[in-house]
């Protein structure tokens, strides 16, 4: 999560380059053109494509580039070296009886990832802004058509990663896992949109999803490692959550205990809808179980209840144990460094945390319910940190 909180700081403070785009978006609806259709949803991808003649991009690859890319072919054409690359690659992509299969498709999708979006990246990236603005959707489309997807925070360009390349036809020539992840790789770059990391929960929903069923697909394992880390991530994202009240007003924060609403504040309301629209959704009853019955703590906590269920030596162990958990439908989804009495920092296995004492003997009432042991541990925050205190 860290990581993808240093990309969106940096959208924030228009530094972001997203070139080799990896981690866990206000402008939730700047993303990279329309947002191509999953496997997961069972239909065909149908963003729009041109039908270039296969012949005429073989014979001049450069001239069929001109004309089905105008907007890019005008932004590069004074670098020899980047349009051949790039109409190159266009051509590929155009003719896909070149396309067999799985190895043929990663080694395009690769090229794209380390060769294409550095190449273009630099050309958007010293535009114009005015001019890129007026242009936005149009490079959007071109780029989106290319397998590219345009990162935008704020109105202003952030950087390019990929997006789905597969057609209709190429589709048929890849195996599931192939197809599952390129649209895992489709959404991660979608979640990178917007000033706010986290107000568009639903492309982490769907990397979850998505995630989930790669590594429950049988042509799935060689793809799975590649997206480990953003899956986590992700997972973790939707579930790491509470709620902070301030003068009447309660709002959803990602990651462990804090009340800054920049960059962490998210939308429960994205959750809720794609819970209600998928209803195979892998972790539904956990994250139900979080957002119905959340952790609560007010803008200017003092002392907080935390129920632990175990403590752990180093956070690594407990994001390890954290995983488990939510994949056995346990919903213990917080991990807190606290320092205890002896003066050493243990970090606790949290399923929920309340300042509100009686909120906190509900929720211990529900873990218990839920065959989930627990123990109240009382704690102050000062600082950031958290003090065990009653030791």
């Amino acid at each position: 999560m860290d990581k993808l909180l240093s990309i969106h700081l940096g959208i924030a403070i228009f530094l972001f380059s997203c070139t080799n785009t990896h981690n866990p978006p206000a402008d939730t609806n700047a993303t990279s053109g329309e947002t191509p259709t999953t496997v997961l949803e069972g239909k065909v991808d149908t963003t729009p494509y041109y039908e270039s003649s296969t012949l005429a991009m073989k014979a001049n690859p450069t001239a069929t580039f001109s004309e089905n890319y105008p907007l890019l072919y005008q932004l590069i054409e004074s670098d020899d070296s980047t349009l051949t690359l790039v109409a190159d690659y266009a051509g590929k992509l155009t003719d896909e009886s070149s396309l067999e299969g799985d190895q043929d498709i990663l080694l395009l999708m690769n090229e794209r990832d380390k060769a294409i979006i550095p190449a273009i990246d630099p050309f958007i990236a010293n535009m114009n802004e005015e001019y890129w603005y007026d242009q936005m959707d149009k490079f959007d489309e071109e780029l989106t058509r290319l397998g590219i997807g345009m990162i935008v925070g704020e109105g202003m360009y952030a950087g390019l990663g990929p997006a789905s390349i597969m057609r209709a036809n190429l589709r048929l020539k890849a195996t599931s896992g192939l197809q599952l992840y390129e649209s895992f790789q489709d959404r991660r770059t979608i979640s990178y949109n917007g000033e706010y990391p986290y107000m568009n929960m639903e492309p982490f929903m769907a990397m979850v999803q998505i995630g989930y069923d790669l590594h429950q697909s049988e042509d799935g394992e060689s793809f799975s490692s590649l997206i480990e880390e953003d899956y986590r991530t992700a997972l973790e994202t939707i579930t790491d959550i509470h709620m902070v009240e301030d003068q009447g007003n309660t709002s959803l924060l990602v990651g462990k205990i804090h009340t800054d609403f920049y960059p962490y504040a998210g939308d429960i309301s994205g959750i809720n809808s794609y819970l209600a629209k998928h209803k195979d959704f892998p972790f539904q009853q956990v994250v139900k179980r979080i957002i119905e019955s959340p952790s609560v703590m007010t803008a200017k906590p003092e002392n907080l209840y935390l129920l632990v269920t175990d403590w752990v030596p180093t956070e690594e162990k407990a994001k390890a144990m954290i995983y488990q958990y939510l994949h056995s439908g346990k919903d213990i989804p917080h991990y807190l460094p606290v320092i205890k009495g002896s003066g050493q920092e243990e970090v606790a296995l949290v399923y929920r945390f309340h300042e509100d004492p009686d909120a906190a003997q509900q929720a211990m009432d529900t873990c218990q319910k839920l065959n989930i042991s627990a123990e109240a541990v009382m704690v102050s925050l000062k600082e950031g940190k958290l003090y065990q205190l009653g030791i």
